[in-house]
């Protein structure tokens, strides 16, 4: 049976504020844009990580953190994300959000900063892939001397720090079913964000290929020539410890990425999620009692939404048989009384 965690305080995420203003969406290809927020980020983040007690600890030291984003589809995997990765390190969490957006959480030295979603004309990405050119801004922040970009749909299960050591640009292979071995995935990105790398973002990102049509097709196409794989229990795609290696040990596992169907998600969407669903309530788990009741509140609000238009059409189904059946009636009806009247005028001759 499934234990789940003790009822916890959530609590807002502190916000460090740009004191100048930011455009809510950048394109790929608007140069000066990206030159200037590149500038305001910087000092925003530097800000954030100045204000964590890890940083308050090493006065003299060069930043360092862990970047994720955060967008409102994937808080439920942004909570989980906090709560285990803050319990394997002290180093500062920094979430980057769209305007408007607020977080909680009971994880401790995390800051939001609101950054502008990225975007490249015209691209026909993939719903899913809308937002996520905007984790690139991780690439800008060249006042830090090493980052950790993890996505929001992973759950953390050892200590990662050592990936702050070294200066070498440290992914994990793409490994799903079907997928070439030699592209990366850019759920883990371990990388020292030197100038060149958000140089060829600004030279490059509006224009270079991306065969997802999301910002792990464009990384791959400008960075792949450049990057050291780790071992895949550092970033364990979810399929893939069903179609590469099924020996992987779960205890050895660093992290587990939950591509296309999340685990706070209730539809599945390929055969493929049948045969996942352990490591679907190894993320479960991770929620308190309070929380499981609210996510299935939600999928029951879901479900509804998802089935209304088969009880919308039932409905008018139901009416138009009680119209037609009405109409039977009264052209029945008239029937009789055609016939009743013809047999009345028989008898009265």
């Amino acid at each position: 049976m499934m234990s789940l965690r003790q009822d916890v305080a959530l609590r807002p995420i502190p916000e460090i504020k740009s004191h100048d203003h930011l455009p809510p969406r950048v394109s790929l290809s608007d140069r000066d844009a990206l030159l200037y927020c590149q500038r305001v980020l910087c000092e925003t983040f530097e800000n954030a990580y100045r204000a964590s007690t890890y940083a308050r600890t090493r006065p003299s030291d060069p930043p360092v953190a862990y970047i994720t984003l955060a967008t409102p589809d994937y808080a439920w995997g942004t909570r989980v994300l906090l709560r285990t990765l803050r319990r394997y390190t002290s180093v500062p969490i920094l979430v980057m959000i769209p305007s408007n957006y607020s977080l909680h959480s009971d994880a401790q030295d995390v800051f939001a900063i609101n950054v502008p979603t990225l975007y490249r004309q015209a691209d026909g990405a993939r719903k899913e892939f809308s937002q996520t050119f905007t984790k690139l801004w991780a690439f800008s922040l060249i006042n830090f001397r090493r980052i950790v970009f993890l996505d929001s749909d992973t759950l953390v299960l050892g200590s990662l720090d050592d990936l702050l050591d070294g200066d070498e640009f440290l992914v994990c292979r793409d490994s799903v079913e079907y997928v070439e071995l030699s592209a990366f995935n850019s759920g883990l990105m371990a990388f020292s964000p030197k100038p060149h790398l958000f140089q060829r973002i600004l030279e490059e990102g509006a224009t270079a290929p991306t065969k997802d049509g999301g910002d792990q097709g464009l990384l791959n196409s400008l960075f792949r020539g450049e990057v050291k794989y780790l071992g895949s229990e550092f970033n364990a795609i979810k399929h893939y410890l069903y179609f590469r290696h099924p020996d992987l040990r779960q205890q050895d596992l660093r992290m587990v990425h939950y591509i296309v169907k999340k685990p706070w998600e209730l539809w599945y969407r390929e055969i493929t999620d049948a045969f996942c669903v352990d490591l679907e309530d190894l993320w479960t788990s991770e929620l308190s009692r309070t929380e499981l009741l609210d996510l299935i509140s939600q999928w029951r609000r879901n479900q509804f939404l998802a089935e209304r238009p088969r009880f919308d059409v039932t409905r008018q189904h139901r009416k138009k048989r009680k119209r037609n059946r009405n109409l039977a009636i009264c052209g029945l009806a008239g029937a009789l009384m055609f016939g009743l009247g013809a047999l009345v005028c028989r008898m009265m001759e």
